[in-house]
């Protein structure tokens, strides 16, 4: 008669195969049966133990593994195992631990260099997760996940060029797969890539037509190619998938306002009060918003949204209210209170922090175009309409009298903002004062810096710096209504500049803000502004030397 341990090998092939049909339970059983006939069988505990925690019972599980290492411990598969569990589980530092000494044991092990990446990436050990990454690829060339995790990691450390090879790499281990090409395509993005980005895009879309992601993405991608009509179509098949998805409407409402669809982009951009910020910062008034509906005698709160420089541009919108018969009270920046106090209505200007009179309607700066019907054709762009104190000015103009040149105001950078976002967008908008020094070079100019908190370098950069005197925007709006011309980024001043009707040469990116509209050197919202853009992306010099050549001319007379 065939003795109990002899009938172990069949057993455990038994228990083995409804374990790997998925009849976790069944297998468990089978398993404790073989331990009951050999207690010291330390595989099947490990089995028992993968069984226990893929039946839902986790902490029997990992107990179970530890179990079985204890009595192997030189097994590298149950560490291997163990620690894969227990990154599931969100145990990183001992998870680490075990998968280490698995790969001491097994140093060549693909999988477990890959789950080592893999805790150590969620544990925030960034170099022990890349070098892991790394590795899975020396001993496995055709893991895709381990290219794929190493391309994510690269591009959120902001190493865009290594991750874009980490992702092409992805494509061709997975041509076929519609998120490889949408990865390359957000890496390649990021970059600056646009063509290959929007290839990649496309691509993305050929295999997986709905994959809305990539469809806004290329929207976005198209936009800042100043290819409007392509955008607008893409984004618009985007909203027919997904008619609520915020990003999407926000993005289309931007592209149909720089390309002067004014009736449905305003419209459009109401979706950004959805966005999460809008919402966190948003005053529950108990009072109506107002939509345009006629309200004479009717006091309206203009509530406040956006930089300095909205603010700038959509106060005018105060004095087309106040037209209608309603009183205005104005929220303001405490930077802006005094300026904006300047508006021909003479709205009553609030901190936006103090307490707010009674009202009847509240609005959005931003959504009083909506609510006033503005089209290209009825932005109110008389200017100035807003004003330096005449005494200031008066002062200013006595100061500045002894510079005989064309006195011109120079910003070179705009306000990078807090987040990861608005860095960026500040990096692509900005220049240095290094990128300007030709300017500096032209006879009869004399510089005045309007970059508040950002001192002109010394030296090559001969600039007047009043700037510490500026305690607010009137202190520097009586500096520019002083000035010949102002020289700036897109920024505060150059609204500034343009709500004091001062001529204002707007040095604008490629991927040009919606508010410039397309395609045109004039600014329906500033008459006296000119456009100077960027031919590609991040390509100063043309535009530079353009002004330049401008400049030289506007100074000789």
């Amino acid at each position: 008669m065939t003795q109990p341990s002899q009938d172990i090998p069949a057993r455990l092939a038994e228990a083995t195969r409804r374990h790997q049909a998925g009849l976790f339970d069944e297998a468990a059983s089978a398993y404790q049966h073989i331990l009951g006939i050999d207690p010291k069988h330390a595989e099947c505990v490990h089995l028992l133990g993968l069984a226990f925690y893929q039946s839902g019972r986790h902490e029997t599980g990992i107990e179970k593994l530890r179990q079985a290492i204890a009595m192997d411990p030189g097994a590298a598969r149950f560490h291997a195992n163990l620690g894969t569990i227990l990154t599931e589980q969100s145990q990183l530092d001992e998870a680490i631990s075990v998968l280490q000494r698995a790969l001491s044991l097994r140093p060549n092990d693909a999988n477990a260099h890959y789950n080592l990446g893999v805790a150590a990436s969620a544990h925030g050990s960034i170099d022990l997760a890349e070098h892991c990454f790394r590795e899975t690829l020396r001993f496995r060339h055709d893991h895709a996940a381990a290219a794929n995790n190493l391309a994510n990691l690269l591009r959120e450390n902001g190493r865009l060029e290594e991750a874009i090879a980490a992702f092409q790499t992805v494509v061709i281990l997975k041509p076929d797969t519609p998120a490889a090409h949408y990865n390359l395509g957000t890496a390649l993005n990021d970059a600056g890539h646009m063509d290959e980005a929007a290839a990649s895009f496309h691509r993305t879309l050929d295999l997986a037509p709905d994959h809305l992601d990539a469809m806004g993405n290329l929207g976005c991608l198209l936009g800042q190619r100043r290819q409007l009509g392509a955008a607008i179509d893409m984004l618009r098949r985007a909203a027919r998938i997904a008619p609520e998805h915020l990003h999407v409407r926000t993005n289309l409402a931007m592209m149909l306002l720089a390309n002067g669809e004014m009736a449905e982009g305003w419209k459009e951009y109401e979706w950004r009060m959805r966005a999460p910020h809008m919402i966190e910062n948003r005053t529950d008034f108990g009072k109506p918003q107002w939509y345009g509906e006629p309200a004479s005698g009717k006091t309206l709160f203009i509530q406040p949204e956006g930089g300095f420089g909205d603010t700038l541009q959509f106060c005018r919108f105060a004095n087309l209210v106040a037209a209608r018969g309603m009183r205005v009270i104005l929220g303001s920046p405490r930077p802006l209170t005094r300026l904006l106090r300047t508006l021909s209505s003479n709205p009553l200007v609030v901190d936006r922090n103090e307490d707010l009179p009674d009202f009847d309607f509240y609005c959005s700066g931003q959504s009083l175009p909506l609510a006033l019907g503005t089209t290209l054709e009825t932005i109110p762009g008389t200017a100035p309409y807003l004003f330096a104190d005449p005494a200031r000015a008066a002062a200013w103009r006595a100061r500045l009298s002894k510079y005989s040149k064309l006195r011109v105001g120079l910003v070179w950078s705009g306000n990078p903002g807090r987040d990861a976002i608005g860095k960026a967008l500040d990096r692509r908008r900005s220049v240095t004062p290094e990128q300007l020094i030709r300017l500096f070079d032209i006879p009869g100019v004399i510089f005045f810096s309007l970059q508040k908190d950002d001192p002109p370098p010394p030296g090559r950069f001969p600039m007047v710096d009043v700037m510490a005197e500026m305690t607010d925007f009137a202190d520097t709006a009586a500096l520019i209504v002083n000035l010949d011309l102002v020289i700036s980024v897109d920024s505060a001043a150059a609204h500034l500049a343009g709500a004091l009707g001062k001529p204002v040469w707007l040095l604008d990116r490629f991927d040009s803000c919606w508010r410039w509209l397309a395609n045109r050197r004039d600014s329906p919202w500033y008459p006296s502004m000119r456009i100077y853009r960027q031919p590609a992306l991040g390509h100063w010099d043309p535009a530079i030397s353009e002004i330049a050549c401008d400049l030289r001319a506007r100074a000789r007379g």
